[in-house]
């Protein structure tokens, strides 16, 4: 028959040999099962949705992750690196941690302090002048140290050595010596690259720039507490020191200017004077 029957009839003991001709509605159901099965086909069908998803992905990943995260990060990192490392770690760290926190400039007697990451900027955020040599071959911030004092000056205070950068770049490394507003730049002995700012007085503090790291310059520290009464003997010692005595370079932060004449004490004695 071409249309089913209105009020079918059940049978309780179905046949197990259906008809051969079965019949054929010419109007499917218009209410189709509300459940879905609870055993879909392993063989789904070829045909697509006529009702796809309307945010598919752009580009699904050709490898996807067996383990994906559940949540993306709720905290991105605020100041991302600007410029990534050509050739990235299998173990990154941090690169600031592998500097020097001090090292003894050249062979001076002025200790560099690390103030951080970027260029060297003094107390009201200002540049300094500075002198920037290149080289194509690594050269550690200890080497920047001779660059700076050994190489350039010989008295790299007095010409305002302030502050030394490291720097890095693919394939070049850079020592950039900065140099307070009112000193005037050293002579290049060699091919350099110098500019003038107006930064002075100590470095306090840097700009953060990815891949260079500042270092503060100056006299290495006397002791915090020296003795209150030093010891005093006219009589020399039978084992005198097998070399000199490294002491501090004249300055105004360690000296101060008394008067002309003789150096007296308090009760108006003349100070023992090594002099003759």
């Amino acid at each position: 028959t071409a249309w089913p029957s209105l009020s079918p009839s059940i049978s309780t003991q179905p046949s197990l040999q259906p008809s051969e001709d079965p019949s054929v509605s010419g109007q499917p159901s218009y209410a189709p099962s509300s459940l879905p099965s609870s055993q879909p086909s392993v063989l789904p069908s070829a045909v697509s949705s006529v009702v796809p998803s309307s945010s598919p992905s752009s580009s699904p990943s050709e490898q996807p992750s067996l383990e994906p995260s559940p949540l993306p990060s709720s905290q991105p990192s605020a100041s991302p690196i600007a410029m990534p490392s050509f050739l990235p770690s299998d173990s990154p760290s941090s690169l600031l941690s592998s500097y020097p926190q001090t090292f003894h400039v050249g062979s001076t007697n002025l200790i560099a302090s690390l103030i951080g990451q970027g260029k060297c900027l003094d107390e009201a955020g200002e540049y300094y002048s500075n002198i920037l040599v290149s080289s194509d071959t690594l050269v550690e911030v200890e080497g920047c140290g001779e660059v700076c004092t050994n190489d350039l000056t010989d008295d790299p205070l007095g010409d305002g050595l302030v502050g030394i950068a490291h720097a890095l770049a693919r394939d070049v490394w850079y020592c950039i010596c900065y140099y307070d507003k009112d000193s005037p730049l050293p002579t290049l002995p060699f091919a350099a690259f110098s500019s003038k700012d107006v930064g002075a007085g100590p470095v306090v503090t840097s700009d953060g720039k990815a891949l260079h790291f500042c270092y503060r310059v100056a006299l290495e520290a006397l002791s915090q507490s020296p003795s209150g009464v030093p010891s005093t003997s006219f009589i020399p010692t039978l084992r005198p020191s097998a070399g000199p005595v490294l002491v501090p370079l004249f300055s105004d932060s360690l000296f101060r200017f008394v008067g002309l004449g003789e150096c007296k004490d308090h009760r108006g004695e003349v100070l023992l004077s090594l002099a003759s």
